[in-house]
């Protein structure tokens, strides 16, 4: 799947998840936005999600993904409290990059990034265009452990082609 024929899937998607697609403010260093408000028992209440996807150099490095996933993040805060709840609800964001070929650096760092957040989680993953897998922290911190299993699950029915197949198929 080309990244062009990835994006015109996660429009589609998005949509059929309840996001909405968001206009992109010049300088924010993203090729979509969508947001979400929904109601969350698991999560105590109001969740504000924030998805964003990049296309992203197979050369890029642990430190850059860690400053594209927090950017996002503290942009994603700083959007959630125009609306005045800032503590009031949880915020989930997914910083997505999109890669042909994840590299070992990336692969390492995707798989133990788990930064705690008040009230928030900063959940960022890797797709690989070349399978069409999708990879993020798989484990459940200790204080993540009412709510992480969630996102995992939702990072995964967001953003993989291979669930939305299987979604597809009534699965």
């Amino acid at each position: 799947m080309t990244y062009e024929e990835y994006l015109a899937s996660l429009d589609k998607w998005s949509e059929y998840h309840g996001f909405k697609k968001m206009d992109i403010q010049e300088g924010l260093d993203v090729d979509r936005m969508f947001y979400k408000e929904s109601n969350e028992v698991s999560k105590m209440g109001i969740v504000d999600r924030f998805l964003y996807i990049k296309k992203v150099p197979e050369s890029i490095d642990a430190n850059w993904a860690r400053q594209f996933s927090s950017g996002l993040f503290e942009y994603s805060r700083q959007y959630k409290q125009t609306f005045g709840r800032f503590f009031r609800s949880m915020m989930i964001v997914n910083p997505v990059m999109a890669v042909d070929t994840i590299s070992r650096d990336l692969y390492d760092f995707i798989m133990s990034y788990c930064p705690k957040q008040f009230k928030s989680a900063e959940f960022p993953a890797v797709l690989q265009l070349s399978t069409n897998d999708l990879y993020f922290y798989r484990k459940t911190p200790f204080w993540g452990g009412l709510y992480y299993s969630g996102i995992r699950q939702s990072t995964n029915d967001y953003f993989s082609p291979k669930r939305w197949e299987q979604i597809s198929k009534g699965g």
